[in-house]
């Protein structure tokens, strides 16, 4: 059950983004974070503010189970980078009022994550790439070492073809992870 406190903070944080879209063509884009310099915050603890990883809704004749897979792939990539000796930042601010998925710092190297729960991973890398070409790119901001793509489905050869393609004609930094969104 949602708090009415929760709807209102998403509301408040929604009106930026309503005005814009309410407003004429020549305002900016509201900045969902603070603009300004870079600096990498690992979580300091577990975000209980965040939607449950599934949900069920009654509807008749039957029941509908709605999973938020995004939530699910978060947290179990999160785990996994944290295993592997990373430490990690989770809905990041990138330095230009957005945020990124994840940010894991290893040996000083950061790495920008973006997570997809598309049916494919060309469709993955399809609505990843222009996100983490903006959150790594864009302005002065910080130049992380790896840009990841991650998805819940296996990657194929022409996946992995098209990405090697990148690397070498952009001299992209750019990668595919593969995650299992914890099923509840």
């Amino acid at each position: 059950m949602l708090c009415p406190d929760r709807v209102l903070q998403d509301f408040d944080t929604l009106l930026p983004t309503y005005e814009y879209v309410d407003s004429d063509d020549q305002a900016e884009p509201p900045a969902l974070s603070e603009r300004g310099p870079f600096v990498f915050t690992p979580d300091a603890q577990a975000d209980t503010s965040q939607p449950p990883t599934a949900a069920s809704q009654t509807r008749k004749p039957d029941e509908t189970i709605v999973r938020y897979a995004h939530r699910g792939m978060q947290q179990a990539l999160k785990g996994d980078l944290i295993d592997e000796g990373a430490e990690v930042g989770t809905e990041h601010p990138d330095g230009n009022g957005r945020y990124v998925d994840l940010v894991a710092r290893r040996d000083e190297a950061l790495e920008f994550y973006e997570i997809k729960s598309g049916h494919s991973p060309r469709l993955c890398i399809r609505e990843a790439l222009g996100q983490l070409l903006e959150y790594g790119c864009w302005g002065d901001g910080v130049q992380p070492a790896r840009l990841i793509v991650v998805g819940e489905r296996p990657f194929d050869s022409e996946a992995e073809a098209y990405l090697a393609g990148l690397r070498h004609k952009f001299q992209l930094p750019i990668r595919y992870r593969q995650i299992g969104a914890p099923v509840d």
